[in-house]
């Protein structure tokens, strides 16, 4: 017969001795073999749906497992490009880790606003917990508040005292009023620099939050991922710069010597280019199936599906000391992206239609913006194009001022000067004006453009009546310039009236009715200057307009012209052979302080100050700074294509409504009918 007291004692001793062999440590699995155990991903998320599999984002697997209560790091920044897996692989999965594993440490989950926050929580947070069957740690309650557990409108709970509260990064206040041992900050290079009030209300959003972990400094984890933006006011760069700044790298298929992956690179020592590497079959366009990598170290070539070999066996290398204790920083490019998710040959794509790869420049500063961010998973650097001496000096030529260069343009553009016009920069006491000629270019495709006179003229330009603006009207009408026996006179003038409106719009009026009563069209013109083309307009550069009082005058699109004119500036010509198209030349004598009119306005990109993205671009006079000649030189060009396209329109092509401007026609038609002065003027 079994006694009683017998059985308690053995079964006391029992409890004891497994008591015994026990320890104080709370045994967790680690974070990526937990995911890969558990996590399902629905088909409607990913290419790869099923048992989340860590393989294709390898690179996730350091910076998870740093996410372990056991791991010392506490704070992660991870800085990628696009279509990199981190929403899943990695701001997905240590919530779920958090959660089934750690179960008791809330959670503050940032967005750059709430209802971004709100939007992550719905379509990612919340049916993540269901697909990968943990909903049972989900408790329920009407509203998220200490000691109510649940999943609701304002974040989700779970058994073991854990919960998570999403929040926007634009809330000064709720950022001061919640602490918890686990940050997790999303796309934070999206968030403002400063948030709050004015003066010392104030405050940098990363420090507002960080501090609401300093209660839990031995045991906190700070999260950010992020994609970058605009560097000098990016928050990512800034959170990877103060950690050990980690690299991937990944082994050769052929050499087996690692590397990490660039878009396109030098070597240094051998001086071959490593990289991205593909064909176009026409300017701009994409070979299809060219794209490749090519090895740093032995120029073996890759495609995007091996990845799957190369990508398993990556590793990370810090490249740097952390700037503060327990922080490890990753940075990981869309190179590295899965195959299925962004391929090497949509990388290419991208850059360009961001680069004109033929003449070495942007395209579009807001596609070239994406690639840095998107591609490179890089900050873009907000650059100010500006011209200087250096680039406008080597455009003097062997004429001097007043003269008609026709010997130089029959020799190095397509020949004689055919087309003269003058711009007009009104100044409150005195005139800046300009004498512009035109000649084909070598291929007849466009033009040379040549500076032939600089000046000014003095006087107040208040009043019609002013001597300046008869001196003006002497000018335009009377000036004839003379090369061998031909004779040259100005064919159209272009008067800014930014300035003196009323002015600039009398003095044309009273111009053209003066002289201008046998002809078809104007020849003295009041223009505007506006930062983009109208909408509608047939021209992106200068569209006609009438004012209610019926003025003609003509919107121009300064800062294109000024577009084009910088990159014609900056090609510089060897003096030998025919000039590139549309090249600028100055007489020999210009001065040097009238050639740095050309050199004083720089363009700046526009930031949008909440988005952080480029939302566009202008051109930029320092106050003070004299830039007339650079005016000077959009006013005279605009006038110029004006009349090139009024003779196509009304001499060469008069029943064609939809006749358009051709240059080898124009040049052609100016040709047949020198001298082409008298054509327009009977006509």
């Amino acid at each position: 017969m079994l006694h009683f007291d017998k059985h308690r004692t053995a079964e006391r001793d029992s409890v004891l001795l497994s008591l015994e062999n026990t320890t104080e440590e709370l045994i967790r699995t680690p974070v990526d073999v937990f995911l890969e155990e558990n996590r399902q991903v629905p088909a409607k998320n990913s290419a790869l749906p099923g048992l989340f599999s860590l393989a294709p984002t390898e690179y996730f697997r350091e910076p998870l497992n740093c996410l372990s209560p056991e791991d010392p790091t506490q704070f992660i920044a991870i800085r990628k490009g696009a279509q990199v897996g981190a929403t899943m692989a990695y701001l997905e999965g240590f919530i779920l880790y958090a959660a089934a594993q750690v179960k008791d440490k809330p959670i503050l989950f940032y967005s750059a606003t709430k209802d971004l926050a709100k939007i992550r929580m719905e379509e990612n947070i919340s049916p993540m917990f269901s697909d990968s069957g943990f909903s049972d740690i989900i408790q329920s309650n009407n509203e998220l508040r200490i000691g109510k557990r649940g999943a609701t409108e304002t974040g989700v709970s779970w058994y073991g005292g854990g919960y998570l509260v999403p929040l926007g990064a634009v809330n000064a206040n709720a950022m001061r009023s919640l602490s918890a041992p686990y940050l997790l900050r999303d796309e934070i290079s999206g968030w403002p620099m400063l948030i709050g009030g004015a003066g010392s209300k104030q405050g940098c959003p990363i420090e507002l939050t960080t501090t609401r972990t300093n209660g839990f400094s031995n045991d906190r984890k700070i999260i950010d991922i992020s994609t970058p933006l605009i560097e000098g006011q990016c928050h990512i760069t800034n959170q990877y710069m103060q950690g050990d700044q980690r690299q991937f790298e990944v082994p050769c298929k052929s050499c087996g010597r690692y590397q990490v992956l660039k878009f396109q690179g030098e070597n240094p020592k051998t001086g071959e280019k490593y990289g991205l590497i593909y064909e176009l079959d026409a300017p701009q366009r994409l070979t299809p199936g060219s794209v490749r990598y090519k090895c740093i170290h032995c120029g073996a070539e890759w495609i995007d599906e091996d990845k799957l070999q190369f990508i398993p066996a990556g590793r990370w290398k810090p490249t740097a000391k952390a700037k503060r204790a327990h922080t490890k920083s990753y940075h990981v490019s869309a190179l590295y992206a899965p195959h299925f998710a962004k391929s090497w040959s949509s990388i290419v794509e991208d850059w360009l239609e961001a680069w004109d790869t033929e003449r070495n420049r942007t395209l579009d500063p807001q596609k070239l913006q994406t690639f840095y961010n998107n591609c490179l998973g890089l900050a873009y650097r907000n650059k100010q194009d500006k011209l200087m001496l250096r680039h406008v000096s080597p455009h003097k030529r062997n004429y001097k001022s007043g003269e008609i260069p026709n010997d130089h343009a029959i020799q190095y553009a397509g020949g004689k000067i055919q087309v003269l016009t003058c711009s007009v920069d009104v100044q409150n006491d005195w005139l800046a004006v300009a004498v512009w000629g035109f000649a084909p270019s070598g291929d007849k495709l466009g033009y040379a453009k040549y500076l032939i006179e600089y000046k000014t003229m003095e006087g107040s330009t208040e009043k019609l009546e002013g001597d300046v603006w008869k001196e003006l009207e002497s000018f335009l009408f009377e000036n004839v310039y003379e090369h061998n026996d031909d004779q040259f006179e100005i064919q159209m003038a272009f008067i800014d009236s930014g300035y003196r409106t009323e002015t600039v719009y009398n003095f044309c009026s009273y111009f053209n009715e003066k002289y201008c009563t046998k002809m078809d069209s104007e020849l003295c013109y009041p223009i505007r200057g506006r930062k983009t083309s109208a909408q509608g307009a047939r021209y992106t550069e200068f569209s006609p307009q009438t004012t209610e009082q019926g003025v003609d005058y003509f919107q121009i699109t300064v800062d294109s012209y000024k577009d084009r004119f910088a990159a014609v500036l900056k090609n510089e010509w060897d003096g030998l052979g025919l000039m590139p198209r549309n090249q600028f030349s100055a007489p020999s004598d210009i001065t040097k302080s009238q050639l740095a009119e050309l050199t004083k306005e720089q363009r700046e990109e526009i930031v949008d100050k909440q988005s952080g993205k480029i939302i566009g671009s202008r051109w930029v006079r320092p106050s003070g700074s004299r830039n007339e000649l650079f005016d000077l030189m959009v006013y005279g060009t605009a006038a110029f294509e004006v009349l090139a396209l009024d003779v196509c329109e009304k001499l060469i092509y008069p029943d064609d409504k939809d006749s358009n401007l051709v240059w080898p026609d124009f040049w052609d038609f100016c040709k047949e009918n020198e001298p082409f002065i008298g054509v327009l003027q009977n006509n």
